[in-house]
């Protein structure tokens, strides 16, 4: 959706309460009204396609022992879940929408918060594996037959497939959480086989599992 400059007359009272109400939901003046007046003319904003496409991914992630959290961004939700490992350490889903989908309708970025080396080690080994099944099982359905991801700083990062035109908020949302259910299972799948010679069978085999019951791909 574009956007250009426009002069408004509003009376000081109205200008006042939209300020203070601005701030208390932690957005510009012209950010809320132009999302109070989307909402009165029922015109669908980036924000609003955001909080639609959130509300579906918590939907879809019950139950799952997974934790959500919003951030003071409306483009970015926080997804936290508990390693069965050394002091139960964190994992940090974060899932960022894009205002323009044009490319891709967002990404997603895994962190630990950890100083653990051997935790940090195996999980940038995970995430090598991880590159490997979805390369190998997914590559050709993305334009440039990669998926667009990488490994910076200990962090996964993963960009969504581009999104057709017929694909919806719930869809989207859908797709979220059962993307970030399955990355979740698959992982502590690999964390319970670590040290087994047949770590990497048991890592591939959940993976297709998850691929087969997934009702759309991202």
């Amino acid at each position: 959706m574009s956007k250009s400059i426009y002069s408004l007359v509003l009376d000081d009272e109205v200008v006042s309460a939209a300020d203070s109400l601005a701030y208390q939901r932690n957005l510009s003046r012209s950010a809320l009204i132009n999302q109070l007046l989307a909402e009165a003319l029922s015109c669908m904003t980036p924000e609003k396609r955001n909080r639609s496409v959130f509300d579906a991914v918590e939907k879809w992630m019950q139950p799952s022992g997974l934790r959500l959290q919003m951030t003071p961004s409306e483009s970015v939700l926080s997804v936290h879940s508990a390693l069965s490992y050394k002091y139960n350490p964190r994992i940090r889903y974060a899932v960022e929408l894009y205002r323009d989908s044009d490319c891709a309708g967002g990404e997603l970025r895994v962190g630990f918060r950890s100083q653990n080396q051997a935790l940090l080690e195996a999980l940038a080994s995970f995430f090598s594996v991880w590159i490997k099944l979805e390369q190998a099982y997914l590559g050709e359905r993305f334009p440039s037959g990669k998926i667009s991801c990488d490994i910076s700083d200990g962090r996964y990062r993963r960009r969504f497939l581009p999104l057709d035109a017929n694909f919806g908020c719930e869809e989207f949302g859908q797709a979220i959480a059962e993307y970030i259910r399955s990355f979740d299972h698959v992982l502590k799948t690999y964390f319970s086989a670590l040290g087994s010679p047949h770590v990497l069978r048991a890592t591939e085999d959940a993976y297709r599992a998850a691929l087969q019951n997934a009702q759309f791909i991202i």
